[in-house]
């Protein structure tokens, strides 16, 4: 398989680019290809987490497929009062040792964490001051693929207040998330004419 693309995006998961993948088609069970308003667009599904981003790529690598832009899309949490809903184009992203720092765009105020599994809040947050989202993929694709122009944008999921581990979250889930899968094909039909690094 080999492919050249407009722009190429990974997701953790299939419900974070529903709507994306309807005017596709599946090439695998982790990878949709087809055209959108003229563009070329691909998506690969990396799985939940540090570890299943490692194993992902792997396959990536050999799949020889290649693009204009790559970005990361997907859900994260707020580590500060966000509303639910609302996109972010993330500047810098931090692993979770809080010593390394990738930074994506230098004039982006917005930066994120990832972590390898769901973590209290007001820890993240008392650990990592400066941090607007956190999310469990991002760090760890954006480090192995340094020599690619790679952008991250993350819609918020949880706010501060809420626990993703919660059980009534987690039973509302599935609603909240068919909620918005609307806003984020909105942005992406919007971004994919004219890109913007600014919260919509």
């Amino acid at each position: 398989m080999s492919s050249k693309l407009d722009f190429l995006f990974f997701v953790a998961q299939k419900r974070e680019a529903t709507l994306l993948l309807k005017g596709l088609r599946a090439k695998h069970p982790w990878y949709y290809e087809g055209i959108m308003d003229g563009k070329t667009l691909g998506v690969w599904i990396t799985g939940v987490g540090k570890r299943s981003v490692r194993r992902s790529l792997k396959s990536f690598e050999s799949a020889g497929i290649c693009a204009e832009h790559y970005l990361n899309i997907g859900f994260a949490g707020a580590l500060k009062d966000y509303r639910r809903g609302t996109i972010f184009p993330v500047g810098s992203l931090v692993g979770e040792n809080g010593k390394a720092q990738i930074i994506l765009d230098d004039e982006n105020p917005f930066e994120l964490v990832s972590v390898n599994s769901l973590q209290f809040k007001e820890v993240l947050r008392s650990q990592y001051p400066n941090a607007d989202l956190v999310d469990m993929e991002a760090y760890t694709l954006a480090k192995y693929l340094p020599n690619h122009r790679f952008e991250v944008y993350k819609m918020v999921l949880d706010s501060f207040s809420c626990s993703p581990g919660n059980l009534g979250f987690q039973l509302c889930l599935p609603w909240i998330i068919f909620r918005l899968r609307r806003r984020w094909f909105r942005w992406l039909k919007k971004h994919l004419q004219k890109p913007s690094t600014k919260p919509f």
